[in-house]
């Protein structure tokens, strides 16, 4: 007998409301996939507590007392958390995608049509004419100066707009493709990063939805004839200045499920404030800005909006350099306190609730894999130890853990399960946002499977960790001195055994050691490595490349 299936969550609707502000209700829905049944629906404000769809479920529950489902599916683990206490005995609960719901939501939407572009700059009256004669001053300004010329859209600034609740908000200028010319407005670069990750198309195939994981402002130029009769009519009617044909500023606000939602005042006072902020740095320091060689440039203005506004833009924006890998290393003094805390703090995590119930070696790979995390954090990008973004995940689980954390097949399999967890503790403790842990889970999810392919491929190696595992698989005793120095030695009279084979199959002239090392990849060094002219000392704040270690120690292979 088949299992009879329901489905269920939250999705966001094809349609908006204009009253009381501009806002994309929630449609709640529960779904009988078994025998095609829709069993409940409700329209909900976004704000509106998660408990609603357990309310729902509870009265289709009611309704339809025989037969029961056996499985009910809903998207996510917040969803699950919120009906478990309304699902009777003996009906499990599955995660995994819901399309269905987002196949009804799509034919709705086909049903009311969508809105395309806005058809009035003032949004039915809604947006002062004032407002948005400001925003084409600035915009025409901004046309004329085209800083895409020179910016690429990696190049991004900072923008602080006090009077309009705007903080460390990430601009990217677009147009160095020469096509889609303007600037998006993301609230911080995180957001930017996290939208640059995306692949809308993948996401809407997993989930049934598109999802383009953030919201976002965009002030861009069109032509003309693109542009909806009615605005042309607006900007001869109000004499609004364009600086050409090709340069109709259109200002447009993307929800997380890339839809349009209407524009409100402040969308159209920040757009016009990022115009004027990119055009004033771009003209002051057109030398100092992008190219090979950008230096940092910043500026306090004030911007009519139409009321004046102080602006400050920032380039380049901080945390995106504060991502930069390569940067100086703190002090030793510095280090070993950031060290000291971020020690504690993954103490207090093993020693917390939310992983009490875990074996003693779990607890072990977490203190390893949490402490590795926030030391490689320091050795490698600077900036606060506790500060993780998305693009550093990235960067750690996909390229720095393969190549230089020396861990086995366990750890590596608990990797993804002991982050999620450890985000999970910095959320509840307070010491992350709420939005940078969901965004930190996010994107360990998508990167999970490419970690785990990629993390226990021996190719993907560097050689001190590739010799840390050679030790381990042979099963020596790292605390047994003389067991490492037996070892090693063996180690580097295999190496030079290998070299002297080379040397003697290499034709005359010499040239064919060299193209025999290129074409086998890199040649490993000696593991007691000295200073050579070839391979001179490295600073002595160079970090270690094994992964352990913060300084170069006599373990340790050159890069």
């Amino acid at each position: 007998m088949k299992p009879i299936i329901w489905i269920g969550g939250r999705i966001p609707s094809p349609f908006l409301v204009d009253e009381p502000t501009p806002c994309r209700p929630d449609l709640v829905l529960w779904l009988d996939l078994s025998h095609d049944q829709v069993l409940a629906a409700d329209v909900v404000e976004p704000g509106v507590p998660s408990a609603v769809l357990a309310e729902r479920l509870g009265e289709a529950l009611a309704m339809k007392a025989n037969p029961r489902p056996s499985v009910v599916r809903v998207p996510d683990s917040a969803s699950a958390d919120a009906i478990r206490a309304a699902l009777p005995a003996g009906i499990r609960i599955e995660i995994g995608p819901t399309p269905e719901l987002a196949a009804i939501v799509e034919l709705m939407g086909e049903k009311i049509g969508g809105a395309g572009h806005p058809h009035s700059y003032l949004e039915n009256r809604r947006i002062p004419h004032g407002v948005v004669a400001c925003m084409f001053r600035e915009a025409a300004t901004l046309h004329r100066l085209a800083p895409w010329r020179k910016l690429a859209d990696s190049d991004v600034l900072a923008m602080d707009v006090p009077a309009l609740g705007v903080a460390n908000a990430c601009l990217s200028v677009i147009g160095a493709m020469k096509q889609n010319f303007g600037v998006l407005v993301f609230d911080s670069f995180d957001d930017y990063d996290e939208f640059g990750s995306r692949e809308p198309g993948s996401a809407a195939a997993s989930v049934g939805r598109m999802d383009i994981g953030v919201e976002l402002l965009s002030l861009a130029f069109e032509r003309g004839a693109d542009v909806p009769d009615s605005m042309r009519r607006e900007v001869a009617a109000h004499s609004w200045p364009v600086a050409g044909p090709r340069a109709y500023p259109v200002v447009w606000a993307a929800e997380r499920t890339g839809d349009v939602r209407p524009l409100t005042t402040r969308d159209m006072q920040l757009a016009t404030a990022a115009a004027c902020g990119v055009a004033t740095l771009f003209s002051r320091h057109r030398q100092e800005l992008g190219g090979s060689d950008p230096r940092p440039a910043a500026e306090i203005l004030t911007v009519e909006v139409p009321e004046p506004v102080e602006v400050t833009i920032r380039f380049p924006h901080p945390d995106a350099s504060a991502e930069m890998l390569g940067v100086d290393p703190p002090s030793e003094r510095d280090y070993e306190r950031m060290m000291e805390c971020a020690t504690s703090q993954v103490r207090k995590f093993l020693s917390s609730r939310a992983v009490a119930n875990m074996a003693k070696d779990w607890r072990d790979d977490a203190g390893f894999v949490c402490e590795t995390l926030h030391r490689t954090k320091v050795d490698y990008t600077g900036g606060p130890w506790s500060a993780l973004t998305p693009r550093y995940m990235d960067w750690f689980l996909i390229e720095h853990y393969p190549r230089k954390v020396s861990a086995d097949a366990r750890t590596i399999g608990r990797t993804p399960e002991i982050l999620h967890r450890y985000f999970e503790w910095l959320g509840a403790e307070g010491l992350e946002p709420a939005a940078t842990v969901a965004r930190l889970k996010d994107r360990l999810e998508r990167v999970r499977e490419e970690f785990l392919e990629v993390a226990g491929n021996p190719e993907n190696f560097g050689p001190a960790k590739s010799f840390v595992m050679e030790m381990h698989a042979a099963g020596v005793d790292f605390s047994d001195q003389a067991a490492v120095t037996e070892f090693m030695e063996k180690h580097n009279q295999h190496l030079d055994a290998g070299r002297r084979r080379r040397e003697k199959s290499a034709p005359a002239g010499g040239s064919g050691h060299v193209q025999d090392a290129h074409a086998s990849g890199p040649r490993p060094g000696r593991v007691r490595w000295q200073p050579t002219p070839e391979h001179p000392a490295p600073p002595p704040d160079t970090p270690c490349p094994c992964g352990r270690g913060r300084r170069y120690k006599s373990c340790c292979m050159p890069r």
